[in-house]
């Protein structure tokens, strides 16, 4: 269409050989939990005895990314301008976080699957228009009531994903084996509520259960996605003409105009009172008003 352009495309993005970190003296599985590492220093049992964590930094991570990005723009024109844009993806990887030791130093496999960066929504609407109703009036009714302009950006995304974990040593091998998994016995997202009081349980915290001691956990990594994000921006200005190229403006601007609270994340230490639970939420209305003189 006419000042209208219309954008599709896929992107791929395959990266190989990123940095992460993993502990070359991780205790062998079940170390701890045997009779005689209660007795000894358990540095004296890891594969290089006398020495604590070896926190190594190789290039031995992967991720890859798969996307359908489209947009649709149109040039500011009589009055009126917009975009819109829609992202469907996918990112997956074995080293979000540089700083999160791998569980399992010596098989990995658990630890590859949905990104900490994965956002499978998101879209975002742009615009800006003005009014027709008596603009550029320059009689005294115009200069009252016309030339008024609308703008706004409008936002929806996907939450973020999580895995339930937590510090403590469950496959017995030590400090340094970062956060373990919990086994996934059941669906997650198979959650039931029955009252108004259980508005707050995001996700069935009895899909998952403790491992046996001496085992690790099993769960596909980030299967559950905290809640989404939305916000409503919306800007309101009206121009007094004072000269032929001057104007006062008048705006007011309104972030999160709707009042939209967005929910925090879930609890997902599976060792809390609150685990399952959304307790928190972020976002409030604020509104700004400014005059400016343009010449």
């Amino acid at each position: 269409g006419r000042n209208v352009i219309l954008d599709v495309g896929y992107v791929g993005n395959l990266g190989r050989h990123l940095l992460r970190t993993i502990n070359i003296n991780q205790l062998p599985v079940g170390a701890r939990l045997n009779p005689p590492a209660s007795a000894i220093n358990v540095n004296a049992l890891r594969p290089y005895p006398g020495m604590g964590i070896v926190g190594i930094s190789e290039n031995s991570g992967l991720s890859m990314y798969n996307g359908l990005q489209t947009s649709v723009e149109r040039r500011f024109s009589s009055g009126l301008g917009f975009g819109v844009a829609y992202t469907y993806s996918k990112a997956t990887d074995n080293t979000s976080d540089l700083t999160d030791l791998l569980p399992d130093s010596y098989n990995d496999r658990n630890y590859k699957g949905i990104s900490d960066l994965n956002r499978p929504h998101v879209l975002i609407i742009n615009y800006i228009y003005e009014i027709p109703f008596l603009r550029n009036n320059k009689s005294l009714l115009g200069r009252a009531f016309g030339n008024w302009e609308l703008s706004g950006m409008n936002q929806w995304q996907s939450g973020s994903p999580f895995s339930v974990r937590n510090t403590v040593d469950n496959a017995g091998v030590g400090a340094g084996s970062g956060a373990q998994f919990y086994n996934q016995i059941g669906d997650p997202n198979a959650v039931t509520k029955t009252a108004f009081t259980d508005s707050a349980v995001w996700f069935n915290k009895d899909a998952f259960a403790r491992p046996a001691n001496g085992t690790w956990g099993v769960q596909p990594r980030n299967g559950i996605q905290n809640p989404g994000f939305w916000a409503f921006d919306l800007g309101i200005r009206k121009n007094f003409i004072t000269a032929e190229k001057q104007r006062l403006q008048v705006r007011g601007e309104f972030f999160d105009i709707l009042n939209h609270p967005n929910w925090g994340s879930a609890n997902a230490n599976p060792t809390s009172g609150q685990f399952g639970l959304v307790t928190s939420k972020s976002g409030n209305r604020t509104i700004q008003i400014a005059l400016k003189y343009i010449f």
